[in-house]
């Protein structure tokens, strides 16, 4: 039986079965086991270019204090002002 608008009764669409939800998607254990096997990679890279940055500021710092008088001493890049 339909109402007048031409929708079904109420009780017709309760009936009617409800789609379950998608399940969540499963992070995979491989994906764990590759993140874990790369995490030291990444932290040692990361701390190699900390270190490498440290180098080069030091090795800027040196040579602005040895040509402190100089020129270059200002710009210890060698760019021009």
């Amino acid at each position: 039986m339909r109402l007048a608008d031409g929708l079904p009764e109420l009780d017709h669409a309760r009936r009617e079965r409800v789609p379950a939800r998608r399940a969540r998607p499963r992070i995979q254990p491989l994906t764990w086991i590759v993140t874990v096997a790369l995490t030291p990679v990444l932290l040692y890279d990361v701390w190699q270019t900390v270190q490498d940055v440290k180098q080069h500021h030091a090795a800027r710092a040196y040579d602005a204090a040895a040509n402190w008088g100089s020129r270059t001493g200002a710009r210890p890049d060698g760019l021009p002002d």
